[in-house]
């Protein structure tokens, strides 16, 4: 007998959640049924496509959520059945003037909107049901949600996701708690949708440009020209350079950060071999700390060949240092090559 309640309680919550969805779907307000008729085809096809058809349906509303939030999944519903994905409805039914630009409540940007959201709050929902993690301290939008929209966000040609602000080179970053919609490009809602007077979670508002340099560092760069301390002037202008690449190219600066599979996910780093670095008379590390302290990164095949030479197989490094792609100084094979400790 013990062991047949959770079999019938399953059987209970599936029947439940198929009649909670042939009802929205059929005999719904004809206003909701129509979004109901789009979303859940929908979270069919985001469960399929990104998570393999591991999550459960669950059950998809259109009503209140937090002021500050466009969407939201509670893990029961207000009667104790589980997942519950709420889209605001200011948001579905164009209500939030500040929001929604358009009266055509099915215009392709505003659905753009809600589709987006939908797919937020399924990520969401398989942290909760297969990661079984709330992410409590990051209000549920911590490392494992942020993982797991980078890696979706790949397939889309969307930018790495960082769980929260992390240092001034990512101040004025969107954060994983506006996923995707503060991730997408500009123009991508049509003129439709604008949050510009709109605060929402994780969503920044309108940053001041960063400046290249603050007051006094002309004078200072001018002193070192002067003085002929060429290697510290080109060191500092080199690390701007840097700065200013990584923030136009947040793919670019996850990939020099950590090496990365072909969907994303980082990867642990290789372990270097110290007779790589002393074969030939240390040669893979000069230049290696050449290429980095010129930022000559022509020189990365180079540095390839010499390290393969050495006895280097390792595929992620020398396709990493083969890779037609930018580099910067901050790239984990040459610190790994410069300072293997």
């Amino acid at each position: 007998m013990s062991e047949s309640k959770p079999t019938a309680h399953a059987d209970q919550d599936r029947i439940e959640r198929q009649s909670r969805e042939e009802f929205s779907r059929s005999s719904a307000a004809s206003e909701y049924r129509s979004h109901f008729n789009r979303l859940y085809p929908r979270w069919y096809v985001y469960n399929d496509v990104h998570f393999d058809g591991r999550l459960t349906s669950p059950r998809i509303s259109i009503g209140l959520t937090s002021p500050r939030r466009l969407s939201q999944t509670d893990l029961t519903t207000d009667y104790g059945a589980r997942t519950n994905i709420v889209l605001a409805e200011r948001m579905v039914f164009g209500t939030d003037r500040r929001l929604v630009l358009t009266d055509d409540p099915t215009a392709e940007g505003l659905l753009r909107l809600i589709d987006d959201r939908l797919l937020g709050e399924t990520v969401k929902q398989f942290v909760m049901e297969v990661h079984g993690s709330l992410e409590e301290g990051w209000d549920g939008y911590g490392p494992l949600y942020a993982r797991e929209a980078t890696r979706i966000g790949a397939t889309m040609g969307l930018p790495e996701v960082h769980p929260r602000r992390r240092g001034p080179r990512l101040t004025g970053m969107p954060v994983a708690a506006a996923w995707p919609h503060a991730f997408r490009p500009e123009g991508y809602y049509l003129g439709h949708v604008s949050f510009d007077r709109v605060h929402l979670r994780g969503k920044a508002g309108r940053s001041v440009p960063r400046q290249s340099v603050v007051p006094g560092v002309y004078e200072y760069l001018y002193f070192l020209t002067a003085t002929g301390q060429h290697a510290r002037l080109l060191d500092i202008l080199g690390r701007e350079v840097d700065a200013a690449k990584e923030a136009r190219h947040p793919a670019l600066a996850a990939a020099e950060r950590n090496p990365l599979d072909p969907s994303g996910m980082v990867l642990p780093l290789p372990v270097i071999d110290r007779d790589w670095l002393a074969w030939n008379c240390g040669c893979v590390r000069a230049i290696a700390e050449g290429i980095r302290t010129r930022r000559a990164f022509d020189g990365m095949p180079i540095l390839a060949d010499a390290l393969q030479d050495a006895g280097c197989e390792d595929e992620v490094l020398l396709g990493h240092l083969r890779a037609h792609t930018d580099h910067t100084a901050n790239c984990w094979a040459l610190r790994l090559l410069t300072d293997p400790t």
